[in-house]
């Protein structure tokens, strides 16, 4: 058995995860990747909390989960990795099921027992049960919708970042930071529905090689920062508190959406009016809007776009294309 650490808390929209680990890497990498979302206790009695609690018992560790709903998580993890060539997979228990997930350092494979996840630690199985906990927390929340996109905070309104896989999301995003703006997301943004609020979302940025934001790459070659493997190719994790100490992150209401389109030697962003194809650059994650059918949810978000002022971007230099996006978003309010 391991040593038992405090609760950590954590905020994801306007829902919580609770961890209490004695299996330190879990514990460690899952600090490491969303210290950005870290929180006091919180003591609200109506508030949306997932527990997680893991056991390790020799070479396995035992995850459970205390979630207000019900889940069947092989289902659920069908889902999130639809990607990842998640299947269902024999298992020695006589009781049970289990599911394996293709990951860069190795398959992984997860008995379920009992509700609980049991995993070997001869595999590294942190990232996968990460992943659950944290979209178990995103289900539960109607109201929200979580897109793949970045989001920003400039002259207090919120602008969204859409645009496919490697658009650049990630080195806009911190560009118009490192002009002061408030950073609230890079690859997973939260907006109530209702409200049409954008929520601080701020797991730690991976940087990859290339152009980026002259301040950033500054702050990354001072910080003595390690390379981590990713899929395609070494990146620099860091907390954006490490890049930018006085960057401050609140709610913010949704003013503009910038559709990032390709990269060119200069930048250019104009007004555009949004049509119903623009919705496939507004993805949302898998755990969002859960159980809703494609076209309630396809409802759901074309009511993002209906509210916002958009805009079409050709990026160029990380600088002036942030530049030239708070030019023009701020004189668009007037």
């Amino acid at each position: 058995m391991g040593d038992v650490a405090p609760d950590q808390w954590y905020r994801f929209g306007d829902g919580y995860l609770v961890i209490r680990s004695e299996h330190l890497p879990f514990r460690s990498q899952f600090e490491r990747l969303f210290a950005g979302c870290g929180v006091p206790p919180v003591q609200d009695g109506t508030a949306t909390i997932v527990r997680c609690h893991i056991a390790v018992h020799g070479d396995e560790s035992v995850i459970r989960f205390d979630d207000p709903q019900p889940l069947d998580v092989i289902a659920f993890a069908e889902q999130l990795f639809a990607d990842r060539g998640v299947r269902e997979c024999d298992t020695a228990a006589p009781t049970g099921r289990a599911f394996g997930v293709t990951s860069p350092s190795g398959d992984v494979v997860i008995d379920v027992r009992d509700e609980a996840l049991v995993a070997s630690n001869r595999q590294s199985w942190e990232w996968l049960a990460g992943n659950i906990a944290v979209h178990r927390v995103l289900r539960l929340q109607p109201h929200l919708a979580v897109l793949h996109a970045g989001a920003v905070s400039i002259d207090n309104t919120g602008v969204l970042l859409a645009g496919g896989k490697g658009s650049g999301k990630t080195t806009l995003s911190l560009a118009i930071a490192a002009r002061g703006h408030g950073f609230l997301a890079d690859e997973m943004a939260a907006l109530r529905l209702d409200t049409r609020e954008l929520l601080p979302l701020r797991r730690s940025v991976s940087i990859r090689p290339g152009p980026g934001s002259r301040r950033v790459a500054a702050a990354v070659s001072q910080g003595g920062l390690a390379q981590e493997d990713f899929p395609d190719g070494p990146r620099v994790r860091v907390p954006i508190e490490a890049l930018f100490p006085d960057n401050v992150a609140a709610p913010v209401r949704l003013g503009a959406i910038v559709f990032m389109r390709r990269v060119q030697s200069a930048p250019a962003l104009e007004r555009m009016a949004p049509q119903r194809d623009h919705l496939r650059w507004l993805t949302p994650v898998s755990s969002t809007l859960w159980g809703q059918p494609p076209s309630g949810r396809a409802i759901r978000l074309l009511g993002i776009l209906s509210g916002a002022r958009c805009f079409r971007l050709d990026a160029g230099d990380p600088d002036e294309t942030a530049a030239l996006v708070e030019k023009t978003i701020v004189a668009s309010w007037d």
